[in-house]
């Protein structure tokens, strides 16, 4: 899809044969994003967590880190959505 793109802005001749090579960097570039993300977010849960359980007495720290964890993962939705609207990433359906 990204190869496409790239020859409908007259730009392959800039990119030449590496153009499969630096779409290939930028799949690896956003799932290594998205794998990025989710740890965050499952520290950040932990955070809450820890929070929860340890410090009863400051429930705004537990509040904090789970506004993070929303941002996080509506960042990461985003994302995600983006990357497949635009091919780098492709959805497998379940049992095909």
């Amino acid at each position: 899809m990204l190869e496409n793109y790239f020859t409908l802005i007259g730009r392959t001749e800039k990119l030449g044969d590496n153009a499969n090579t630096f779409y290939q960097h930028i799949i690896t570039m956003i799932k290594t994003i998205i794998l990025l993300l989710l740890t965050v977010i499952f520290v950040s849960l932990g955070t809450a967590l820890f929070h929860l359980v340890r410090k009863k007495d400051s429930p705004e720290q537990m509040v904090k880190a789970l506004t993070v964890r929303m941002g996080i993962s509506l960042g990461l939705f985003v994302i995600i959505f983006i990357a497949l609207a635009t091919g780098l990433i492709q959805s497998h359906g379940i049992g095909s």
